[in-house]
């Protein structure tokens, strides 16, 4: 394959980059993940051609030390992401699914004007991608897989009073093809996202003012646009939620979020900040940015104590108290957590922190998935963590975590690390990271019934889960010379969970539960790892199946790259990937089987070679 990077200088402070056909091989593999959540799991950028001037386009810049940071209106991770769709039936033996849409062209502006604007302009064009399968009569065929996609950002931010106060706006769309009726049922056919930002300093910038307004529609098929309203940002299904309308007809949704916050940034010893935020239940701007909750409200505060003046004890410290709280728009309480943090340099130069959090305990909208409200018990954490002098070449360190709920969850994790630095060019650091848990109310399934008048007409099943995570990541940085580096990542990765107590929300609003064959109807195990559950005991016209639920994955990412600049500007890559990932259903932990079966599993080896020529013209 080849392709074409340009960057050119149109003046001394505005910068075009072009790419045609780009590869990002020699960027590394993203970590593995086991999520459970209703919630997609976040992966920061690391593309060469997105990264470079990613600054430009952050908007909504604050200075509060405290928020809800979950809106991202631009995150490039949407350009060339995996495809949406892939083929699915019962005729489809063995289907081929590109990891990844090609990225046909983009192009990126960059830097500001004469009359003082900061600019950044970027436009992104993504092919239709289809999927290959085979039938069960061995005959080759071609399935949607993404359609033919255009994304465009636009960020203009202007500096006044001499930097004390910052304005900007910011425009993004997202334009989708929709002559595929399977892609247009899952996704939409267009997506806006406007906003204003402001920053605003005074007394020497020790105070600042900030504040955020963006607002987003999207546009597409009633089926596309249903699935927006039921997703785990904003579930408009909820039975019990009045103050939402789910609309199955719809063909577009309107929103809005913002934020508004005072602080207090500098001074000899006391800092804080005040914010407030806020999410319409309609926002939605997951097209080409990152949001994993609508339908919300949320105050934080922080204020901070600070001493800068050696001690005998510490060389400085920080104390400070925080406390957040959120509702949603019918004004339910769905968070509440209050947190007192010590954190220092000791005389030796070691650092470290101390943390202890109180959470009361508040609604839950999003456990059901969809169904009534419920609670979470109050509960508690404390934290810590040292490190090291870090002027050493050999640091090491590491944190501690436990919390627990009144209903007797938990969670337990350690993480400790070694760095070691033999020569000024190579470092070695090793990981690991062991964390242990049990959720008294693991979502399971939802299945209908018109029995179940307390819970709305269906049956909200959950389980207790016990949860073991081992990861023992090892990264090593060599730099041979300054052309010639090494850089290698090491990731096995293991994860077992064991269910069981199924049962079933009691009724809504409420952290209550009822154990099948303990507390309410009969239960019995279906042969398959799974359970056949009758819920109320009166025979099978109620009655359903629970699929096995326990799983051990096991997975090893391995990523090593080696880069030789072998003339200015221009560079070789020598890139090997190795993965290998398996699931097994013993819902136990066993570290010598697991590690075993870490190395056992399926094996795929990418080898890749990509070269770049730089022409200065």
């Amino acid at each position: 394959a080849a392709g074409i990077d340009v960057k050119y200088g149109l003046t001394s402070n505005l910068t075009l980059n072009a790419t045609v056909n780009p590869d990002f091989g020699e960027v590394e593999v993203d970590p593995a993940v086991v999520n459970l959540s209703a919630f997609e799991t976040f992966y920061p950028e690391r593309r060469p051609f997105f990264v470079e001037g990613a600054e430009i386009f952050r908007f909504g810049h604050n200075n509060s030390f405290n928020n809800f940071n979950s809106t991202i209106p631009f995150h490039a991770r949407r350009i060339g992401r995996p495809p949406h769709l892939a083929p699915a039936g019962a005729n489809v033996v063995y289907s081929d699914v590109p990891e990844r849409t090609t990225i046909t062209a983009a192009g990126k502006l960059t830097g500001k004007t004469a009359n003082g604007w900061t600019i950044g302009v970027l436009d992104a064009l993504t092919p239709t991608e289809r999927a290959d399968y085979s039938d069960t009569l061995g005959a080759m065929h071609q399935s949607p897989a993404e359609p033919l996609t255009n994304f465009f950002v636009g960020r203009a931010r202007r500096d006044l009073r001499r930097g004390n106060t910052i304005v900007g706006g910011m425009l993004t769309a997202v334009n989708r093809d929709d002559a595929d009726p399977a892609l247009n049922s899952i996704l939409r056919r267009d997506a806006l996202t406007g906003g204003i930002d402001l920053n605003h300093y005074w007394s020497n910038r020790a105070w600042s003012l900030d504040a955020n307004l963006l607002v987003s529609r999207i546009r597409g098929t009633a089926d596309a646009i249903a699935l927006a309203q039921q997703s785990s940002a904003r579930y408009f299904q909820r039975p019990d939620a009045d103050h939402l309308d789910y609309d199955p007809t719809r063909t577009s949704l309107s929103g809005a979020a913002g934020l508004l916050s005072i602080n207090k940034t500098a001074g000899k010893h006391g800092r804080g900040s005040l914010t407030y935020q806020d999410w319409s239940p309609g926002f939605e701007i997951n097209d080409l940015g990152f949001q994993n909750a609508a339908d919300s409200r949320g105050i934080s505060s922080l204020a901070m104590y600070t001493e800068n003046t050696p001690g005998k004890i510490f060389r400085y410290y920080t104390l400070f108290t925080f406390s957040n709280y959120s509702w949603n728009y019918a004004g339910d309480q769905t968070y509440a957590g209050h947190s007192l943090h010590l954190e220092g340099q000791l005389k030796n130069y070691w650092l470290g922190y101390v943390r202890g959090s109180w959470y009361p305990g508040n609604v839950d909208d999003r456990l059901t998935r969809g169904g009534p409200l419920s609670r979470l018990p109050a509960g508690g954490a404390l934290t810590a963590r040292i490190d090291s002098d870090g002027r050493k070449s050999t640091t090491f360190g590491g944190s501690a975590t436990t919390s627990w709920d009144d209903a007797g969850g938990y969670v337990k994790s350690v993480s400790p690390y070694l760095s070691l630095r033999p020569m000024s060019a190579l470092r070695v650091s090793f990981e690991p990271g062991i964390r242990w848990s049990r959720d008294n109310a693991q979502y399971v399934q939802t299945t209908d019934d018109p029995l179940a008048a307390a819970t709305y007409g269906g049956r909200y099943v959950f389980a207790t889960l016990d949860q073991t995570t081992l990861n023992l990541d090892t990264r090593i940085d060599w730099t041979f010379s300054p052309r010639l580096s090494l850089q290698f990542y090491m990731q096995p990765l293991i994860v077992t969970g064991d269910y069981f107590d199924l049962k079933e929300l009691r009724r809504g609003a409420a952290y209550e539960f009822d154990v099948y064959g303990k507390h309410r109807g009969t239960i019995a195990a279906d042969g398959n790892g799974g359970f056949d559950v009758d819920p109320d005991g009166a025979g099978p016209a109620n009655a359903f199946n629970v699929p096995a639920q326990n799983f051990n994955f096991r997975s090893l990412i391995g990523n090593a790259i080696l880069r030789w600049e072998y003339r200015p500007g221009s560079a070789l890559f020598v890139v090997w990937q190795q993965h290998r990932e398996a699931v097994e259903s013993m819902g136990d932990f066993d570290f010598s089987r697991d590690l075993k079966g870490v190395f056992k599993a399926p094996t795929e080896n990418v080898l890749a070679v990509k070269l770049t020529y730089w022409l200065g013209v």
